[in-house]
């Protein structure tokens, strides 16, 4: 095996996700929403089948985050796309309030703080192929997964207002601090 199988090999081993399901690698464009800051969630992007046997969820939501190594044929080197989207078609509601909305557009607004750092994490890395770097992305594939169970205890999924208004502030800010790594239309081609 060459080393640039090796490391093709390695690469594609560590893509990280959160909230994924299996089939999610192979998906046309329509069942992705891209994260953007002008085109938020709506009800109309839960296109999902609703479970029969899901009767205490109003809703359930994925999105996920993932690295995906790139071949540059010039050089054999390697360039990386980081993706925040959201899975329409894995994502379903019975219930339509607002705050559920606000909610589950938070999650995504979390999911992409993590793919602006992994975007920080990338260009800042001398080699992004190499051992030293694996620790890194899981890091912050854990840090995040921590804050979407810790933003669903604080919130009661969204029903205690007061703490939803103050993660959104918090998301917000963080958001803000990362905002040369947001997301682009060109991260979802």
């Amino acid at each position: 095996m060459t080393l640039r199988d090796m490391i093709m090999l390695r690469l594609m081993a560590v893509i990280f996700v959160t909230h994924i399901s299996s089939d999610l690698l192979s998906q046309d464009t329509d069942s992705l929403k891209c994260w953007s800051s002008t085109n938020k969630l709506r009800w109309g992007d839960f296109r999902g089948k609703t479970p029969g046997d899901e009767n205490d969820l109003y809703l359930h939501a994925v999105s996920w985050s993932r690295v995906e190594p790139i071949l540059v044929e010039k050089n054999n080197a390697f360039s990386y796309r980081v993706r925040s989207v959201f899975h329409r078609y894995k994502s379903w509601k019975t219930d339509t309030a607002e705050y559920l909305l606000a909610h589950e557009q938070l999650h995504f607004d979390i999911t992409e703080l993590l793919a602006r750092k992994l975007r920080k994490a990338i260009q800042a890395s001398p080699d992004p192929t190499g051992e030293s770097f694996d620790p890194i992305i899981q890091k912050l594939y854990e840090e995040c997964t921590n804050m979407q169970t810790t933003y669903d205890k604080d919130t009661a999924h969204g029903i205690i207002a007061g703490s939803q208004a103050r993660w959104k502030m918090k998301i917000c800010v963080e958001l803000a601090k990362f905002k040369e790594y947001a997301s682009t239309p060109a991260d979802c081609e």
